[in-house]
């Protein structure tokens, strides 16, 4: 196997790996600037615009038996950032079929058709052959991956080369991250000094449908819109504590509401040692009946996403008890009786706060990043690795964010270090 080959097996395989193919492609150098560049053999053919490749794409990698591996990086054109782990740098070129030899170990070909993508490479020993295939969508927002490496040596890891990838955004328009300021807010606050937080937005047809928490009252609350921005605020709360002596005596918060059939299901939290989550549903979304099992976990502050046949969720807890929040993952076939996943150990640290949709394959999430002080971003193609933004927080002093995709455009409503009511923005389009 080749240097650069051999090497992603001891580290980020996927980052080598496609750093290799992809600065291949461009005979740019397989080992970064201070190798020495290879030799193009071949003469220029045609000009090919690459910026159709740029984006933010989240990789599953798969060879043979020995390797899996999901990574997120940016395919991009600026060369200032060469050496960051998450990017590949792709400048624009005037080759479409690349015949390069190092004069040294190896040889490999790149031919570019299209939307595919085809390498292969092979050692002048004969110890080795791998062919890789990057085909991309017609709208370049999935890639499917596919070949064969064959090695001679049998404690190489080689076999069939499978996986994917999904463009999270583009390079330049990163729709998930460039969030308008938060002028013109709040939109919802209390009067006389109530503070307004933890708020859930669902959309339901038409109309924009929220629960909230109010703090003074320990209870959720409920307002409908019409356009997300102006409320109208029902009278009273829908969801109470509970008696004393139960689980939920001290508070409801965090509400995570879905609707199923015409049934909204809600999840909430409690305060307590430990605090605590638990269920409830609702014909109309204002008349509640908790689940007679409450609590169903040790948590608080759930989002909760519906994918197929199984309820997933993500919630908070204080690990140390000292404000070290953590966000874990569990899973459930009913909403009520949930296995937690991860060998229980978290999935996002130093994390509060968050709340998780599922774009075509990819799992979003928007979080309390208790280290940068702010509303941080990150993505998953399995709930539990989760990449996150380099350049977070994506919302500098604000945190408890909801998050809807209506369309093309992302919603969010969230607090402030204010504490003045529950802000909304979106993002630029």
């Amino acid at each position: 196997m080749s240097g650069i080959v051999k090497g992603c097996w001891r580290s980020n395989c996927l980052r080598f790996l496609f750093v290799f193919i992809l600065t291949a492609f461009i005979a740019i150098g397989c080992g970064g600037s201070d190798d020495p560049a290879p030799v193009d053999h071949d003469t220029p053919k045609e000009t090919i615009d690459n910026s159709k490749f740029y984006g933010v794409y989240n990789f599953h990698l798969k060879i043979g038996n020995c390797l899996e591996e999901d990574s997120t990086m940016t395919i991009g054109n600026d060369r200032s950032r060469w050496d960051e782990d998450d990017y590949l740098y792709i400048p624009q070129l005037t080759n479409s079929d690349l015949i390069v030899n190092d004069g040294n170990e190896y040889d490999y070909e790149i031919t570019v058709s299209g939307n595919t993508v085809t390498f292969y490479e092979e050692d002048f020993a004969g110890q080795y052959t791998w062919k890789l295939v990057l085909t991309f969508s017609a709208d370049y927002k999935t890639v499917q991956l596919s070949g064969l490496g064959t090695e001679t040596d049998p404690t190489e890891c080689d076999g069939d080369i499978t996986g994917s990838a999904t463009r999270v955004t583009t390079e330049d328009d990163d729709s998930t991250v460039q969030w308008n300021a938060l002028t013109d807010n709040p939109v919802l606050q209390g009067a006389g000094g109530e503070e307004y937080d933890d708020c859930m937005v669902l959309k339901d047809d038409e109309s924009y449908k929220m629960w909230f928490q109010v703090e003074n009252n320990d209870s959720i609350f409920y307002a409908t819109s019409n356009d997300g921005i102006v409320w109208t605020e029902h009278p009273g709360p829908v969801l109470e504590p509970g008696p004393a002596g139960s689980w939920d005596e001290i508070e409801a918060d965090g509400p995570m509401v879905i609707k199923e059939s015409g049934l909204y299901k809600m999840w909430y939290s409690s305060d307590g040692s430990p605090a605590q989550i638990g269920y409830a549903t609702s014909p109309d979304g204002i008349n509640w009946t908790k689940y007679e099992g409450n609590p169903l976990l040790e948590g608080f502050i759930p989002t909760v996403v519906k994918d197929g046949a199984t309820y997933r969720m993500w919630y908070c807890k204080d690990e140390s008890g000292n404000d070290n929040e953590s966000i874990f993952y569990a899973v459930s076939d009913d909403g009520i009786e949930w296995t937690i996943q991860n060998g229980g150990n978290p999935v996002l640290t130093y994390a509060g706060a968050g709340f998780v949709i599922k774009n075509n394959s990819i799992y979003e999430i928007w979080y309390e990043d208790n280290q940068k002080n702010g509303i941080s971003y990150a993505t998953s193609t399995n709930g539990i690795t989760w990449n996150t933004f380099a350049g977070n927080p994506v919302i500098p002093s604000a945190g408890d964010p909801t998050v809807i995709k209506d369309g093309d455009q992302y919603k969010m409503w969230c607090v402030t270090s204010q504490e003045d009511g529950i802000y909304y923005t979106s993002t630029i389009e």
